[in-house]
């Protein structure tokens, strides 16, 4: 079952559809205990606000409203809510790796990623994973691979889309 959060200015809900203040840990707090409420084991997570238009994210303030304060948030209800097992959460963004060397880059996103290194640490059972996309590339093929990401999820890291190729952040000692 797939239920949608939505950025509003205030809470909403229906039976599939959520609408948060981005950043308000009560609404968090709402939509999880919601959806436990209705029996819903929550198991996956895709956290897409970070995929915006090119321009729409040079302001910090509502970069960071829309990634590191709602993760954080969600995360925070999460932690406080009865929810036992694993759970996967993929951030999803834009604009916050440069691979190919061409990419535009929103310094303004990048608190998102601090979060999701973070994550694994502080929730034990967590995995998080940080996808950075390009809107262009945004194909039937990438959407394919991007669920499948999601739905095998089995260890937390920092990962992009490029022109049909994943990549994958890793460290040298």
């Amino acid at each position: 079952q797939c239920f949608t959060v939505r950025q509003g200015t205030g809470y909403n809900a229906s039976d599939t559809q959520f609408t948060v203040r981005p950043g308000i840990r009560e609404d968090y707090d709402r939509v999880i205990a919601d959806l436990l409420g209705r029996g819903i084991e929550i198991r996956r997570i895709v956290h897409a606000w970070s995929v915006t238009a090119t321009d729409a994210t040079n302001d910090l303030t509502v970069a960071s409203d829309a990634g590191l304060f709602s993760v954080i948030s969600l995360m925070q209800a999460i932690g406080e809510s009865p929810i036992a097992g694993p759970l996967t959460l993929t951030v999803l963004s834009n604009g916050l790796q440069r691979v190919l060397g061409h990419e535009a880059i929103s310094p303004s996103k990048s608190l998102v990623l601090g979060a999701c290194s973070v994550i694994p640490h502080e929730f034990p059972g967590v995995v998080c994973q940080s996808i950075d996309v390009e809107p262009g590339d945004a194909t039937d093929d990438l959407l394919d691979e991007l669920v499948s990401s999601a739905a095998m999820a089995s260890e937390s890291g920092s990962f992009a889309y490029r022109s049909g190729r994943r990549w994958e952040a890793t460290f040298e000692a």
